[in-house]
């Protein structure tokens, strides 16, 4: 037990030394921003160098998706605010250059003060999730979309190590289109696209969590704190099949006092308003979960998914 409070202490140093911490995001009913894997890769490569012209602010993590971003960082309210103002004037200098006609006028970002180590952790976990809640072909280690693929990954560190390749003056010029990213220097690829290694405080964010069997619990176990977190800004998170069956599973233990495949009709009824108001699960997910009948399920929920 004390092993415990000690090292909890010590993640509670960690965070305290970070400063005030923030969560950035931008509204997720925006249009496509991001079509393919260039655009994607352009992203990447533009918040990294963006981040790196902000030399006291730190990127804990971040997620690129296909109309929206997520980034939880530590430093100045300021300059967090001119670090997004600058990857918005990359982007529309990409945009133009390409003649898009995209407006970005309504791409502005929602900040929230991070207040405590927990709501540290649950932002980071938050974030790190976007990408394979949305995209069920990925794991948390593999949306590459981010750097989320990092914490706790020392494969990915030493990949990094041993393939990295420096952007050249020219690349970064092309992708930026400003020289206010002449003087950068270690702008690092790998597999031609720009590594979070390079510019995210990785190590420091891993140091808010007890370790990787904490953070991989808070990353597959920690649904509430999700779902609050989507709740305040405002944002409709989606679950997997798993997630909402552990859920249904302790609902059912917990409401009933029984087994889920055991409850009535009426009781799954009840839990699937549950699930889909409170959890946005789908009509699909809860037809498969609770072994409903899809009709049943589209009459409960006519304007459900």
């Amino acid at each position: 037990m004390d092993a415990f409070y000690d090292t909890e202490g010590l993640c509670q140093d960690c965070f305290d030394k970070l400063g005030q911490c923030w969560h950035l995001w931008t509204d997720e009913d925006h249009e496509i921003i991001f079509r393919n894997e260039d655009d994607y890769k352009m992203a990447m490569a533009i918040i990294a160098m963006a981040s790196m012209l902000f030399p006291n602010l730190k990127v804990l993590t971040f997620e690129i998706m296909s109309n929206h971003l997520h980034m939880a960082l530590a430093g100045k309210r300021e300059e967090v605010l001119a670090l997004f103002e600058k990857i918005v004037s990359m982007i529309k200098a990409v945009l133009n250059s390409e003649g898009r006609l995209l407006s970005l006028k309504n791409f502005n970002c929602h900040l929230r003060m991070i207040e405590s180590l927990s709501d540290c952790r649950n932002t980071i976990v938050y974030i790190n999730r976007n990408g394979y809640v949305a995209r069920p072909d990925h794991s948390p280690i593999t949306y590459p979309w981010g750097a989320n693929s990092c914490f706790y990954n020392n494969s990915s560190f030493q990949i990094y190590e041993t393939s990295k390749e420096i952007l050249t003056w020219r690349q970064r010029l092309a992708i930026a289109h400003t020289h206010d990213v002449d003087p950068l220097k270690h702008v690092m690829s790998v597999n031609e696209v720009v590594s979070p290694w390079c510019f995210c405080y990785i190590r420091e964010a891993e140091q808010l969590f007890r370790g990787a069997a904490h953070y991989f619990f808070c990353l597959s176990k920690n649904i509430e704190a999700n779902k609050q977190i989507a709740s305040e800004i405002g944002e409709r998170v989606y679950y997997t099949d798993d997630e909402l069956f552990a859920l249904l599973t302790a609902m059912a233990a917990r409401k009933y006092s029984t087994q889920l495949k055991l409850l009535s009709r009426e009781a799954k009824i009840d839990l699937a308003k549950s699930i889909h108001y409170e959890y946005n699960a789908t009509c699909k997910q809860i037809s498969r979960m609770l072994k409903l009948d899809i009709n049943v399920v589209t009459s409960l929920f006519p304007k459900g998914r």
